[in-house]
């Protein structure tokens, strides 16, 4: 990380933002006057411990539970600063600011997501940090804030679809603006936007249907024309093959005009194939799904890597779907929405997709 993109991700979440008041007693419960003193007295951690519990044990109450979670983030400092209580913290903000129990404009909010994308991308789980990033352009896309936030996440993850952002951006970039806090935010991205030569160029949108005639891969043992010109049915070894080694390729379109995913590619390709072609495929997944060495306890991140190499296995999706639920259960119904959406288009089991679907629908619904 450039000590351009360090100052930015400590600084960005407070400017033009006013300092905490001092806190207002949120509830006539003794539990907040005994973590004030706690704190007062230097012991944040028990501080921390009574704020938990009060808000936990006002399961109804959001007000109190923003205050609460709030004030931990508020004593505990902010800059690079990461532990147990800022994560924990930080989650439920976030889960409170989905129900719309707090604005995303709010300043605990713009504290709480870059610890909780940190997080996510610390652990691997790249595209609930993604996911998240997106949500909160998405429902706010006349935030400034937010823009550079997810253009700066984007950069952080390494994705192609970086450069448009801060194309945009610079386009944008209104340094004299009369509003102060936007005046900040620009003089902020100022060096940021700089760079953009820099950034990689965005892979290509895939056309509709089979994106494969479109391709031009460096293909000397022919496997992607074969591909191509055959029906999965009758080569499902060199379909394997060829997904097997799209992982570690970016692929330019015949005119030059940019670079393509060609695992997604080929995924759609097969995709408008008929049920009956893509059988063979299923089963010889099927078959090296099983011979692979998974580790004793597979992450999270290990299951949707394998699940992506081997997206027809039936077996792989069995996996997929626990993975999925439990993404669900944690309250990440980002992270779940992908893993349902994947089962619901590769699937060939009808049990296993009714419970993708019901899976997806409750994810959703999360998700506001």
């Amino acid at each position: 990380m450039t000590s351009g993109l360090r100052t930015l991700l400590c600084c960005l979440p407070f400017l033009g933002v006013p300092p905490f008041a001092a806190a207002q007693a949120p509830t006539t419960d003794p539990r907040w006057t005994e973590a004030r003193r706690a704190y007062d007295d230097g012991h944040n951690d028990e501080g921390h411990s009574l704020l938990i519990d009060l808000a936990e044990s006002h399961p109804g109450h959001l007000d109190l539970a923003v205050a609460c979670y709030s004030t931990i983030l508020t004593e505990e400092g902010r800059l690079l600063k990461s532990n147990s209580w800022i994560d924990l913290a930080s989650e439920r903000l976030i889960a409170l600011e989905q129900v719309g129990a707090i604005s995303a404009n709010a300043r605990s909010i713009h504290e709480a997501v870059p610890r909780v994308i940190d997080k996510a991308l610390l652990e691997g789980r790249q595209l609930e940090a993604r996911e998240t990033t997106d949500r909160l352009y998405r429902q706010n896309p006349n935030d400034l804030y937010w823009r550079v936030r997810q253009a700066y996440n984007y950069r952080r993850m390494d994705l192609l679809d970086t450069h448009p952002l801060y194309q945009k951006l610079k386009e944008d970039h209104d340094p004299d603006h009369p509003h102060p806090y936007t005046r900040e935010l620009w003089s902020w991205m100022d060096n940021e936007l700089k760079t953009i030569e820099k950034l990689p160029q965005p892979i290509h949108p895939l056309p509709e249907g089979t994106p494969l005639a479109f391709m031009a891969p460096d293909d000397p043992d022919g496997y992607w024309r074969t591909v191509l010109d055959r029906s999965p049915a009758d080569i499902p070894i060199q379909v394997d093959r060829v997904a097997a080694l799209a992982r570690n390729q970016i692929v330019p379109w015949q005119d030059q005009t940019g670079l393509t995913d060609p695992l997604r590619a080929l995924d759609l390709h097969l995709q408008s194939k008929p049920a009956a072609e893509l059988v063979a495929l299923r089963t010889l997944q099927d078959d090296l799904f099983v011979r692979e060495t998974l580790p004793s306890q597979p992450t999270e991140a290990d299951i949707l890597s394998l699940s992506r190499r081997f997206s027809w296995s039936a077996e792989a999706h069995k996996k997929l779907l626990t993975v999925a639920n439990e993404a669900l259960w944690e309250g990440r119904a980002e992270s779940a929405l992908r893993s349902f959406r994947e089962l619901l288009t590769h699937s060939a089991n009808s049990t296993l997709k009714d419970a993708a679907q019901v899976g997806f629908w409750t994810a959703l619904k999360q998700s506001g």
